[in-house]
């Protein structure tokens, strides 16, 4: 298995580095808590409750894998309500062992190129929505992110 860089345009906040060392960590305290799960750490603040009861993997028709199943969706549910699903928190790049980085887009504008590939950017890909400024600090004020002005196209790359 082989390592390449990979590239990838979209709007958003660029966030910068998290150390997320337990006895260390800048990050915000709903990586830890939600174990990074940015979805599940809004749809808890939006009032969703994870399911706690113990799950049946192995039986698909099991009642309690059919409640989990049902949580999940209403989860989902919650995300959607308030148009929070074209969001998306993520890591990119890989400074040292336990600090990495984070960017906050929007899915429908993301592109990437892999590498020996090219993308070809056209004017109309760069178009924002108005809807997208507004979701994105939403997400970023429910997330308890700190972001400064307005969000921008954003050029990441990693490798790995």
């Amino acid at each position: 298995m082989g390592m390449s860089a990979d590239a990838e345009i979209a709007y958003g906040y660029l966030l910068g580095e998290f150390e997320d060392e337990d006895y260390n960590s800048t990050a915000p305290a709903w990586m830890e808590t939600f174990d990074g799960d940015f979805e599940e750490a809004i749809a808890t603040k939006l009032g969703w409750k994870k399911y706690e009861g113990q799950v049946n993997f192995n039986e698909y028709s099991s009642e309690s894998y059919r409640a989990w199943d049902k949580n999940l969706d209403c989860k989902r549910q919650v995300i959607q309500g308030v148009g929070l699903d074209i969001i998306e928190f993520k890591r990119y790049g890989h400074v040292e062992d336990d600090v990495n980085r984070y960017v906050l887009t929007v899915k429908p504008s993301q592109r990437r190129a892999d590498m020996w590939d090219a993308l070809v950017i056209t004017p109309e890909m760069l178009t924002v929505e108005p809807v997208w400024v507004e979701k994105l600090k939403l997400a970023a004020n429910l997330l308890d992110l700190d972001v400064d002005g307005e969000p921008s196209w954003l050029l990441t790359v990693d490798y790995g």
